[in-house]
């Protein structure tokens, strides 16, 4: 981001635009740290497994979707017409 800031063709522009190029440069020098509750810092490795939790949830939840409701046609007798 600071890169990219610094990188714009700002030569020549009004002073309000190069100080806000000067306040972006200084803000992407600063580290941040992703946080869970403002308190418990989160690394990458954490956050991916949380992502990876939350897809696999999804899957099984809908898999546990489709097998009721094919357990239920089954034990109901139901044809299911595509």
């Amino acid at each position: 981001m600071r890169d990219a800031a610094f990188g714009c063709d700002w030569v020549g522009t009004p002073k309000s635009f190069q100080r806000c190029l000067m306040l972006i440069i200084a803000a992407a020098n600063k580290e941040f740290q992703l946080t869970a509750g403002k308190f418990v810092p989160v690394s990458n490795v954490t956050m991916m497994n949380v992502c990876i939790y939350v897809i696999m949830c999804a899957y099984l939840r809908r898999y546990v979707i489709i097998h009721n409701f094919m357990y239920n046609c089954i034990r109901k007798r139901i044809r299911i017409t595509t």
